[in-house]
């Protein structure tokens, strides 16, 4: 078998795979996610349009100038070449109306159009190789499972078993090294930049095709390479506008600006959200979310859940920890905390108080306040908030600009915590709409962002 042949890799210490999770293993194996996507060839999207069209001659001898100071582009490019020659596209001064939309001739949804169509074929043929006792399955108790019904599925089929067929499917079965192993688990737990990129896309194009691929797994892919563009081009503002900071390296080096977003960064907790929010906002929404964002950071103020992302980030501490040590801090008024908006400290009422009152995505502390509660409270954790450029008017907080869901976020949370306090349950939306004031629609909305009592910390 040649050393390229695809490969089923799996985890260390594996002795045996489950009868339904082969054909998938294999379907994988056959139509792989890409380590690097290509760009294999470039058009163009007309504002307002959703439909490509290709470069016109005038169009190409614009790119060309606008690319002079790199390498000639060529199709086929890997993606992380091609993100220098993107961002000298965006940040051109006299960029046109249209988009640019780099295209791979073997995109996600096409694979995963192969992908489904290889499992639906090669659980038909277990099947019959089972049936016939050419590949032996094996119960629970390890005795040979003896016909394809309800229960074959969960049954197994040994490692060595494995190997021996998928050799005449000229596919290899290896096992992962350590390395491979720590490499897996860390990389599932950080979120790449071209990953949620892609996803984002691929969730958009879905809503926006109705999850429906009557119109071909190409003009889906198209969809979704539009949309991706449009979603880099948003991350790339915020790191210029100093809005997200990625990390370059799995030490949790930050990116320094200037610089090109790079595919293979990663997103902390509050970048994700910052992303999450703005990508999915209309142009109106955008515009207000960057003053929202700009004024926050110019101010040196953090929610709780922000400032433990930094401590984690800069100071190598968990995450959850010390975000339950901050709102702990909070409610026994150890660190000051202010509303958005809002110079006065905010209250969280008669004690005995209960943790539900501290919304770690909602208040603020400012900088210097948890810079003061590190040294007194934790001096060993070396993390230091930085000082805000400017310091901002007390006019500045006035008059918050608020995406449309928050305005009414306290009045909802407190129609819920007055609910909980008279029946001691956790109310429903209808009951809690009823309370507050507000539409069924507005509370559903919300109700992700509440902190209820059956909502894990």
């Amino acid at each position: 078998m040649s050393d390229d042949a695809p490969e089923i890799l799996l985890p260390q210490g594996t002795t045996y795979v489950s009868v339904g999770d082969v054909p998938n293993l294999i379907a994988n194996a056959l139509y792989p996610e890409p380590t690097e996507r290509k760009v294999s060839y470039l058009k163009k999207v007309e504002r307002g349009c959703n439909r490509t069209i290709d470069l016109t001659q005038e169009d190409w001898r614009y790119l060309e100038k606008v690319w002079g100071h790199l390498p000639g582009y060529k199709n086929n490019m890997p993606e992380s070449q091609w993100r220098a020659y993107a961002h000298a596209f965006d940040s051109a001064p006299d960029k046109p109306e249209w988009l640019l939309v780099p295209l791979d001739t073997d995109g996600p949804f096409s694979r995963a159009i192969n992908r489904e169509n290889a499992e639906k074929l090669h659980t038909a043929l277990l099947a019959d190789e089972i049936q016939r006792g050419r590949l032996v399955a094996r119960t629970h108790a390890m005795t040979p499972a003896s016909a394809w019904d309800g229960t074959l599925p969960t049954a197994r089929i040994l490692v060595e078993d494995l190997i021996e067929y998928t050799a005449q499917l000229s596919l290899r079965v290896r096992l992962e090294s350590p390395h491979e192993t720590a490499l897996r688990r860390a990389a599932a737990q950080r979120s790449m930049v071209g990953t949620v990129a892609r996803n984002l896309a691929s969730d958009m194009a879905s809503l926006s095709n109705g999850n429906s691929t009557d119109d071909g797994s190409l003009r889906y892919d198209i969809k979704a390479a539009i949309i991706e563009v449009e979603i880099l081009t948003d991350m790339q503002k915020l790191m210029d506008e100093g809005l997200i900071s990625p990390k370059t390296d799995e030490h949790g080096t930050r990116a320094v600006r200037p610089c090109t977003l790079d595919m293979s960064w990663y997103l902390t907790r509050s970048d994700l959200e910052i992303v999450l929010r703005y990508t999915k906002g209309n142009e109106e929404t955008k515009r207000q979310y960057l003053v929202e964002l700009s004024s926050h950071f110019e101010s040196g103020r953090y929610t709780l859940r922000q400032a433990a992302d930094y401590i984690e980030s800069a100071g190598g501490e968990d995450y959850k920890s010390i975000l339950n040590r901050l709102k702990d801090a909070a409610l026994s008024d150890e660190l000051a905390m202010y509303l958005p908006g809002r110079n006065q400290k905010h209250d969280y009422g008669p004690r005995p108080r209960r943790l539900l009152s501290v919304r770690d995505f909602y208040e603020e502390a400012y900088w210097n306040d948890l810079n003061s509660w590190l040294g007194k409270y934790e001096p060993r954790i070396t993390c230091t908030f930085p000082a805000p450029k400017s310091q901002p008017q007390p006019e500045q907080y006035k008059h918050p600009t608020r995406m449309l869901d928050e305005a009414p976020l306290i009045d909802i949370q407190q129609a819920y915590d007055r609910i909980y306090a008279k029946t001691e349950k956790a109310p429903s939306q209808r009951a809690v709409a009823r309370e507050s004031g507000y539409s069924r629609e507005k509370v559903s909305r919300i109700w992700p962002h509440l902190k209820r009592v059956n909502q894990p910390t």
